[in-house]
């Protein structure tokens, strides 16, 4: 083997340690059982109530052991600007339910979208985004806003998924989201994106699983095959189109 062969075959080996290097380094660590996880207030506060959190005393922090096998969690958080820091610990979550109360002070941030005059481009969600992307065991996911009669309050203004692949239902109805990305939920089988009227294009493209799909405002659907397309979407007058 000649000197240039062999120095080439070195800087081969030295970018595929630093290759592994960066993918290992992008895992999340998780802490030992004895180790302590940072919690926002009002997260921490829901876990004191569900008795997840033994320490009466709020300090924006908890064990890690108390958290790891918790599979399934129901919150309800009241406010504004409200985080779930911490959320992205619970390793072992399967099901997931969140109900985020608006409040304002403000008679016009009342409504995400109000009958009466429409959208509310000045409403301000409890929880800016909703990250379950390091949640990869989830299997139910609900985020929905809620509605009062004189218009829908909105929970989260994004929904951040990952490679969730165990997801199979997602309700996230009222919500604010223009988007979402559903690449790496391939096995989800049921969505419901009613009353999110900022959503006005969906991509199903790596969703082959999908069989109920509620999304009545979509104005543009983008789907691998019509063959995937079942009858019992709802989707309204939104327009079929080829996966790019």
């Amino acid at each position: 083997m000649t000197t240039k062969v062999l120095k080439h075959l070195l800087t081969l080996l030295c970018l595929i340690a630093l290759a592994n290097c960066k993918e290992k380094s992008a895992e999340p660590e998780f802490p030992g059982d004895d180790q302590f996880v940072s919690l926002s207030p009002e997260f921490e506060q829901a876990l004191i109530d569900l008795k997840i959190d033994p320490d009466l005393v709020p300090d924006r922090q908890v064990r890690y052991e108390f958290i790891k096998s918790v599979d399934s969690l129901s919150i309800a958080l009241d406010g504004s600007h409200l985080g779930l820091e911490g959320l992205e610990y619970f390793t072992n979550l399967r099901y997931f339910k969140l109900a985020a109360n608006h409040k304002s002070t403000s008679s016009l941030n009342t409504y995400y979208y109000s009958f009466a005059t429409g959208l509310n481009k000045d409403y301000i969600p409890p929880i800016d985004t909703l990250d379950v992307s390091r949640n990869e065991k989830l299997e139910f996911l609900d985020c929905s806003g809620r509605s009062d009669g004189g218009g829908y309050r909105s929970s989260i203004g994004y929904l951040k998924l990952g490679e969730n692949s165990k997801l199979g239902r997602v309700i996230s109805q009222f919500t604010m989201f223009s988007k979402v990305d559903l690449s790496g939920v391939a096995n989800v089988q049921h969505l419901d994106f009613s009353g999110c009227y900022n959503l006005a294009t969906l991509k199903v493209c790596n969703n082959s699983q999908l069989a109920t799909l509620r999304s009545p405002q979509v104005k543009e659907l983008y789907v691998a095959s019509p063959k995937n397309v079942k009858a019992t979407w709802e989707i309204g007058a939104g327009a079929i189109l080829p996966c790019k």
